[in-house]
């Protein structure tokens, strides 16, 4: 069974490709693809939780096709950033991917080595830095 392996980066999707193989199905977010509003406030005044828009529906169907493909094993090695840490978030969130699964991977350098190692460490989800973006 394939796994689903979400970058940020469509320049990085061939060469992760062809290190990790067939058993993943290596696809992009190309960076945002849910953000605030831009024509009206992105926040809930009565819960204070923000409300979000899809940024890029041509990339969300097409990772909501490839998620059918993978029976729900998903990999999310968005950049090691705040920003990084709100795309996967956003990612999972579209994808149903459940809070708390180990599913995020932070890697340096597109190398064999680099993503294994990360492969070895998949963790949870660093919710304190989704909410530091989302404060922002």
């Amino acid at each position: 069974m394939k796994t689903l392996f979400i970058v940020e980066s469509p320049g990085k999707k061939q060469k992760i490709s062809k290190i990790l193989g067939p058993s993943y199905n290596v696809q992009a977010s190309f960076g945002h693809i849910r953000d605030l509003p831009s024509r009206q406030l992105g926040v809930d005044t009565e819960t204070w939780r923000a409300t979000y828009e899809s940024k890029n529906d041509k990339a969300i169907k097409n990772l909501k096709y490839h998620m059918k493909d993978c029976n729900g094993r998903v990999i999310i090695a968005t950049d090691d950033d705040r920003e990084g840490d709100a795309i996967a978030w956003h990612c999972g969130k579209l994808l149903g991917v459940k809070e708390g699964n180990k599913n995020r991977i932070i890697f340096h350098e597109i190398t064999k080595r680099a993503l294994e190692k990360s492969l070895e460490n998949v963790h949870e989800l660093n919710m304190n830095s989704v909410n530091a973006q989302q404060a922002r």
